[in-house]
């Protein structure tokens, strides 16, 4: 279910108006790539896992009953989850400009959730190196 409305939302960002404020040279590629860096390196400056929340994962298995919110995560895997959201969206936004024939600036919108896509498989991947397995 999620994933239609990532591709939803990747629909509608396609069929956005061009702008023109985006270009392909150092400061765009620069842009396109903060989402992937950012998302990708949170396993080297955060710790432990991102979605761990101390007092929310108290307070639910508290009232739920202990592990509840383990089981959810695990479950869930909301970075998993987060990524494949990117991806689609962003993939979807790019066919939809295709088809659009828009100009190569409106491919930026897609190629930003994509790039979140890969940040989030990173951060996974290196959540996983550090031996964090809540997810």
């Amino acid at each position: 279910m999620l994933l239609l409305v990532a591709a939803a939302l990747g629909r509608s960002l396609g069929e956005q108006p061009e702008t023109g404020l985006f270009s392909f040279d150092v400061k765009g590629f620069v842009t396109l790539a903060v989402p992937a860096f950012f998302f990708g390196s949170a396993p080297l400056w955060l710790q432990g896992h991102p979605l761990d929340f101390k007092k929310i994962r108290a307070l639910v298995n508290q009232r739920q009953g202990a592990g509840t919110y383990e089981a959810w995560v695990q479950t869930l895997r909301p970075l998993l989850l987060a990524s494949a959201m990117g991806v689609v969206a962003g993939l979807v936004c790019m066919f939809t400009v295709q088809q659009r024939g828009a100009a190569a600036s409106a491919y930026a919108s897609g190629w930003l959730f994509i790039s979140a896509g890969v940040g989030f498989a990173a951060c996974r991947i290196g959540l996983r190196l550090q031996g964090h397995h809540l997810e």
